[in-house]
This record gives C-alpha cells, sequence and structure tokens, in this order.
C-alpha cells in the first residue's frame, strides 16, 4: 500500500509539474503572440524586429513627398495615388523579412546555423560587442545586415557545395552565348613596380627604377637589383582592372590605359608608395580567352543556381498576419 501511496504521491508530482509547464509555456506562446507582427511560415516576426526595419526604410518613404506633407498629422495614414505612405513601408519592409527569412530557413535545413529569434540575435550583438571583437561600433540595424549578408555568403556556398556541379559543357556554352561580356576595349601587359615613399631616398630610387626600366631589354630582371622595390607583372583589361571593391587602383589603371608598348611612366606618389609603370604589351578590341573566363564563369553559374534555389525557397512562404497590426506599429512608430 505504501507504495501505491507513493506511485501515487509521484503521479501527482508529475502531474502538477506538466500542468505548471503547460501554463508556463501557454503564458509564453500567449506573450509571444501578442509582440507577433507577421508569421513568415512558422516564424514569428516580432514587434521589435519590424520596428527597426521600419526605422531604417522610412527614408525611402519620405523622399517620395514633400516636406509639407511628410510633417502633416496623418501622413502615413493620407492616400495619395491610391495607396497611404505606411502601405508603402510595409510592403518595403515585407519584401525584406521575405528575402531574410529565406536564408534562415535555408541555413537552418543546411546545418550553417540553428534556429533562433531576433532577440537572441541582438543578444549576441552585445555579446560580441562586450568580448575582444569589438563589434561596438554596430548599430541594431547595421549588425542585422552584417549577420544575413554574411549568413547569406555561407548559405550559398554550402548549397554549391552540396548540389551544384557546373560541367565544362556548360561553361563552354556561357561563354560562347555571352561572348560581348568576355570582349574589352584595351588590354595591357605591365611591370608594376612599387617602393615605399616613407624610405630613405625614395624619390631618388624611384627615378633610377624608372630610369632602368626605361633603358634595359629585360626590364623586370634590372629591377630586382632594388632591394626595396616590389614588382608585379600584371594584365589588366577594361574588364578587369583589379581595382577591387575599394577601387585603390583605379588611379594605376587610368595611366596603365593610356600607355603605349614600351612606354614607362614617371614615378607617381600613392597610397605611402612611388608606382612606376611599364606597359610590356598593349591589345584594343581583345578578347578574354575561354580557359580564363572559364573559373569565373563557373562560378557565377553556382551563384545562379543557388539564389534560385533561395527565390524558389522565398515564393514558397505563407504569409500570417499576427495580434499586433503592421500599420499600427508604423503610425506609433513615428507619429509619437
Amino acid at each position: 500500500m505504501a507504495f501505491l501511496k507513493n506511485k501515487a504521491f509521484l503521479m501527482a508530482v508529475r502531474t502538477g509539474m506538466a500542468l505548471t509547464a503547460m501554463l508556463f509555456f501557454t503564458a509564453c506562446g500567449k506573450e509571444q503572440d501578442n509582440n507577433t507582427v507577421l508569421y513568415i511560415d512558422d516564424n514569428p516576426v516580432s514587434r521589435e524586429e519590424y520596428e527597426m526595419l521600419a526605422q531604417e526604410n522610412c527614408n525611402q518613404i519620405y523622399m517620395k513627398y514633400s516636406t509639407e506633407e511628410v510633417n502633416s498629422k496623418d501622413f502615413w495614414t493620407t492616400e495619395k495615388d491610391g495607396e497611404t505612405p505606411a502601405k508603402q513601408l510595409e510592403e518595403k519592409i515585407l519584401e525584406q523579412l521575405k528575402e531574410n527569412y529565406a536564408v534562415k530557413e535555408a541555413a537552418k535545413d543546411l546545418k550553417v546555423t540553428e534556429d533562433y529569434t531576433y532577440q537572441e540575435l541582438m543578444e549576441q550583438k552585445e555579446e560580441k560587442s562586450n568580448s575582444d571583437y569589438g563589434l561596438k561600433e554596430y548599430k541594431d540595424e547595421e549588425y542585422y545586415k552584417y549577420w544575413y549578408s554574411n549568413l547569406k555568403t555561407d548559405v550559398v556556398n554550402q548549397w554549391v557545395k552540396e548540389n551544384v556541379a557546373v560541367t565544362d559543357e556548360s561553361c563552354s556554352e556561357y561563354y560562347q552565348e555571352h561572348i560581348e561580356d568576355f570582349t574589352y576595349e584595351v588590354g595591357v601587359n605591365i611591370l608594376y613596380t612599387e617602393i615605399p615613399s616613407s624610405d630613405e631616398n625614395a624619390e631618388q630610387e624611384a627615378q633610377a627604377i624608372y630610369q632602368t626600366l626605361t633603358n634595359e631589354q629585360d626590364a623586370e630582371a634590372a629591377v630586382r637589383q632594388y632591394a626595396n622595390a616590389e614588382t608585379q607583372n600584371l594584365e589588366l583589361t577594361s574588364l578587369d582592372t583589379q581595382e577591387g571593391a575599394s577601387g585603390v587602383y583605379a588611379n594605376r589603371w587610368q595611366i596603365a590605359s593610356q600607355m603605349q608598348k614600351g612606354e614607362v611612366c614617371q614615378p607617381y606618389e600613392e597610397n605611402g608608395m612611388y608606382c612606376i609603370i611599364k606597359c610590356i604589351e598593349r591589345e584594343e578590341n581583345g578578347t578574354i580567352d575561354y580557359e580564363t573566363a572559364k573559373a569565373s564563369i563557373e562560378r557565377y553559374l553556382q551563384i545562379q543556381a543557388a539564389n534560385k534555389y533561395l527565390e524558389e525557397k522565398e515564393d514558397s512562404q505563407r504569409i500570417k498576419e499576427g495580434k499586433v497590426k503592421e500599420d499600427q506599429v508604423i503610425q506609433e512608430l513615428f507619429e509619437k
């Protein structure tokens, strides 16, 4: 009998714990529902995330209206050309949310990341801000962009790794069909030499290198006698100037593209360096050959396939309204 009593007691305890857990999760669920603006598939979009995106995109709406209209009391709810500013902002936010949540779901499917909420993402930002990595300069919207930009790159790379094998036939076919994309107006092969302008006698040494490049037939070998000089043989075209995202080499291309075979430019100072260029070859209206272009074509086709996968994921999303109305969030946010 004692055993039965104990068993009954344990059952009662377990039942009580289960009820408590049910009440706890029900309460949490209700709290989440009351803070949810939208559901994208099963993902709740919190009011905080929606407000952050509203703040980020509002200037694009303001630009469409006059100062007088923007400053009017009922700006967000006043209809113009059949649509209110609030509705336009809702559409922009939804577009951004759908894209990001498609990336998020793909990342979960591909095991790139585990599931997370907007609140957890912002908590992660705070943790990183307080770490040695120093991300204190990131605002919420900046970190949000940073996160999804990197996540998309990781998703694309992982999806390509698991799914896309681009054949040589596909690359060759693309090359033939888009040959104009591989045709350039100007192409130059240059010998590019630079030395730190902070070095002692740097200006004189730069002039000496200029004379060497002008007078010596085997210029590349001749320049090696200068210990502080760094020399590169570069092939540049109007399609590929090696500027990079920063455009740091834009001036180099401008100079090189105007040079004729055998010509040497006078030393010029840029980015802490004295730079000297000798034009080895020049070609106009040339074409990048297939073998050179193949790697970039292959990568392009892979990324296109991965983007199509993400677009299909986005198109299949189910959008459901939450307890908090979108226009209500916008009005309360901007009409305080």
